[in-house]
């Protein structure tokens, strides 16, 4: 229940939110999720290293550090839908 009241509360915040501070609420929270969410991030170092086999660990930590990344502010865009023109 938690983790839905605080979707919800961040999904509000994003809306009201510029697009530039959005996405750096959404590269704060994922720096955050990086640090915290060590199963997910060592699962995905795991399916980026098939992906990439001549990477080395440094370019592995740098590209799942850029999914998370990535994957935020896309998720910043979405929650930001409901309020969203056309025009934007």
């Amino acid at each position: 229940m938690w983790r839905y009241r605080g979707f919800r509360a961040l999904q509000w915040v994003m809306e009201r939110l510029p697009r530039p501070w959005a996405y750096a609420l959404a590269i704060a929270v994922a720096r955050a999720a990086y640090v915290v969410a060590r199963t997910a991030r060592r699962r995905l170092q795991d399916n980026l290293r098939a992906a990439l086999p001549e990477a080395d660990a440094r370019t592995l930590t740098r590209v799942t550090w850029l999914n998370f990344r990535f994957h935020s502010k896309a998720y910043a865009d979405l929650m930001r839908l409901p309020k969203a023109r056309v025009s934007d």
